[in-house]
């Protein structure tokens, strides 16, 4: 199994890039994490973390009969990087970087999501692909949670690049919010999965 991480702040573009990508790749499977433990209702959004038994239970059967898997916005910490990395599989990480926090906030702000595909918008409160009314997500109306969001994601970086430097898990980092963010992250993720792009 082929996995590609993709790490980055909330609202950097990690699921809207993800999506895409694997809209024009059918055998490559998208997987938010987040979004089927808060479809679970075992994460709230807040920025306080499932328990890993609990992430590991949800990993394992989102991963189960996968080849090729985006993993959006997961590991968030070292912790969860550790236990995808004991699943023996094939491994990289892609980090959508977006440095102006204020940029972010007002993004999540106007962000509509949709509840069973996790796609979200800042320009419609209709999902087109699922054909249902998005929502706003609670916590992304919250400043205080997305500034703990945001605080939980910058915290865990220099450990997840230490961790994964010193065990050969190759990191790319992509300028978010970019003209070339799409095709930047489209042609990283393919060379990962030693897809390639012209002849697929």
């Amino acid at each position: 199994m082929h996995i590609c991480c993709i790490i980055g702040a909330p609202g950097s573009g990690k699921g809207t890039n993800s999506i895409k990508l694997c809209e024009e790749h059918a055998n490559i499977s998208h997987i938010s994490i987040g979004h089927e433990l808060r479809a679970m209702q075992l994460e709230k959004g807040s920025g306080t973390l499932a328990s890993i038994d609990t992430i590991s239970q949800v990993l394992d059967a989102c991963l189960a009969k996968k080849e090729y898997v985006i993993l959006d916005g997961f590991p968030r910490n070292v912790e969860q990087l550790r236990l995808l990395r004991s699943r023996e599989v094939d491994l990289a990480i892609a980090h959508i970087l977006v440095n102006d926090q204020d940029e972010l906030i007002r993004n999540l702000s106007k962000r509509y999501s949709c509840h069973k595909c996790s796609r979200s918008c800042l320009e419609s409160m209709y999902c087109d692909f699922c054909d249902i009314p998005m929502y706003k997500r609670i916590d992304d109306l919250d400043p205080e949670a997305i500034l703990k969001r945001i605080a939980i994601y910058q915290s865990s970086l220099t450990d997840i690049y230490k961790y994964a430097q010193s065990n050969y898990i190759p990191i790319v980092e992509i300028a978010g919010y970019s003209d070339t963010t799409y095709q930047e992250f489209k042609e990283r993720v393919l060379s990962f999965f030693g897809i390639d792009n012209l002849h697929f």
